[in-house]
């Protein structure tokens, strides 16, 4: 079997992430995969994405910035026209599409009587990340995109045959937007990479006298990471040596740097930035509990690659993550709130025996459950049955 992937742009993030390790593991498994995108940033991706096959533009273009809704609208019609072309020069040689976030769905349309489209939702339209600052403080920005949500629900209805997710909480959001169910296949984690042994992380990073607090992901509003600022002065009371490491960029980095300022933090605060997956594994052994009290996120791969590299998590009950750490019995679970993280932080740093079982039992389903394999088996049975329908 020979699929396209499309998706808009691949960096360094977690839908991009899974896309590469997809393809590979797909390639593996005797079938073709091809990665249909506008830009590649290879760097910080693990290194599979070095592998795999891709079709690019001729003059790549970088993710675009939605500075205005004019903007946006202009960024959304050239992708989606790029891509739709992309798709069409090479559509022949493939028997199925796959697109990924939006607005890849959209360039497949046209496409939708000539090859079974399966689409790989990790999160229904709608505003996230910056976007949704605009949508919550701008009305003309809220109408554009609620517009844009009745033409997103006609093209998935007329042109999906299949859809895949990766949990319950965006099956349910799925349902609701576009009266479709989707099947789960929960995105997996490279176990073998993230449990290497890193037993020196600490020293090699500067931190061997320090008690450290970890938080990854984009630097928006959603992630939270204000929350884990103010629980490290909360935190610092008990625990003096307590350190916040925040890995990742975007917009809110000057909020976060100045409450960082206002709480007097300067040097209880590293900035990480965007660091390569090699990095990341030493981040998270370094780390001695992972904070991730995100809101409105479908999923998350973080609380499960900090299992694989033997670190408990605290987990926002709002995602799609704390859900299944729920279902399962895994992890420590909060509310994205100050007091919640600073209670559930020091019960792990009271019980060090109790969250070094829950971690290990964690650490056992991520490596038994949610690898690679069996992922990209999942989807290729989805595939063929599409394919053969």
């Amino acid at each position: 079997m020979k699929v396209i992937l499309v998706h808009p742009h691949i960096f360094a993030g977690g839908a991009e992430k899974a896309i590469v390790y997809l393809a590979y593991h797909m390639g593996k498994l005797g079938h073709e995969a091809v990665v249909c995108t506008l830009s590649t940033e290879l760097n910080d991706l693990p290194p599979v994405a070095t592998q795999i096959p891709y079709i690019v533009a001729e003059k790549p273009s970088p993710p675009p910035q939605f500075e205005s809704i004019t903007g946006a609208f202009r960024s959304v019609v050239r992708e989606t026209r790029t891509m739709k072309s992309l798709v069409q020069h090479h559509l022949d040689d493939y028997d199925l599409l796959i697109p990924c976030n939006f607005p890849a769905y959209w360039s497949t349309y046209a496409y939708r009587d000539s090859k079974p489209i399966l689409w790989i939702s990790s999160e229904a339209f709608g505003p996230y990340n910056s976007s949704r600052d605009s949508y919550d403080t701008n009305r003309l920005f809220r109408f554009a995109v609620d517009s844009t949500a009745h033409v997103d629900r006609y093209i998935v209805k007329k042109s999906i045959d299949e859809v895949i997710t990766c949990s319950d909480l965006n099956r349910q959001l799925i349902k609701e937007r576009y009266s479709l169910d989707a099947a789960v296949v929960p995105t997996a984690v490279d176990y073998d990479f993230f449990s290497e042994d890193c037993s020196d992380a600490k020293e090699e990073l500067g931190l061997k006298d320090r008690y450290v607090l970890l938080h990854v992901g984009a630097l928006v509003k959603r992630k939270n990471q204000i929350l884990s600022i103010r629980a490290l002065r909360r935190l610092k009371r008990a625990i003096p040596n307590a350190k916040l490491i925040i890995v990742g960029e975007g917009p809110w980095e000057p909020t976060l740097r100045n409450e960082v300022q206002e709480l007097g933090l300067e040097g209880e605060v590293l900035f990480a930035g965007r660091v390569s997956e090699s990095r990341l594994k030493l981040l998270y052994h370094a780390c001695d509990v992972n904070l991730y009290p995100v809101e409105d996120q479908t999923y998350g791969l973080v609380p499960f690659e900090a299992f694989a590299a033997g670190k408990p998590s605290l987990v926002s009950e709002q995602s799609g993550a704390g859900q299944v750490m729920a279902r399962e019995g895994l992890g420590y679970l909060i509310q994205p709130e100050v007091n919640s993280i600073v209670d559930r932080a020091l019960n792990i740093y009271g019980d060090g025996q109790e969250a070094e079982t829950i971690v290990k039992k964690g650490s056992t389903y991520v490596k038994d459950k949610l690898t690679w394999n069996l992922y990209a088996s999942r989807v290729a049975e989805l595939c063929e049955n599409v394919n053969n329908s």
